[in-house]
């Protein structure tokens, strides 16, 4: 492992899976990838003030595995999305606390890939945010492409700055 790489794990859920793949097998087949999905839905969940811990378990049986190999295929993307998503989660903390200590954390031989706050922050916000993605992208029949696309144009075009609101 090289020292400035994490070295990643698999991850497995098992909350609102359903939701979930319905949400990134629409996404997926209009061509959006892994890591941008995941983001779209940590940032959903960041915008709603929604973060579920990693080991929420709803119940109903079904589980999804996200391979390391995602990571390990982009890991520079996927560690400056994971540093976003702390960022916006840490507003308050001093610039060397949020940079240097959170949000672009590496994990050694010591420490857990999911003990790290940038990645269970990261995946934590992706889980609050799928049943909001979700029901949005219900409103507008899942299956529709033009409909969801051009509501997610509209939310977008008139969504004030998601930043500033969150003080």
């Amino acid at each position: 492992m090289a020292k400035d790489r994490k070295s990643s794990s698999d991850i497995i859920i098992k909350y609102q899976v359903s939701k979930y793949n319905d949400v990134y097998d629409f996404l997926h087949k209009n061509d959006l990838t892994i890591l941008e999905i995941q983001t779209l839905l940590a940032l959903r969940g960041v915008e709603r003030q929604q973060r579920v811990p990693l080991s929420t378990n709803d119940g109903r049986g079904k589980e999804r595995q996200f391979s390391r190999v995602s990571y390990q295929h982009d890991p520079l993307d996927f560690d400056v999305m994971m540093g976003l998503i702390t960022i916006l989660d840490n507003p308050s903390d001093s610039y060397d606390t949020l940079l240097n200590k959170k949000a672009f954390e590496m994990n050694d031989e010591t420490r857990d890939y999911l003990k790290l706050q940038n990645v269970s922050t990261f995946y934590e916000y992706m889980l609050g945010g799928i049943e909001s993605c979700y029901e949005d992208l219900a409103k507008y029949d899942i299956r529709s492409e033009k409909d969801t696309f051009d509501a997610l144009y509209e939310y977008f075009e008139n969504s004030e700055d998601l930043i500033n609101g969150m003080d």
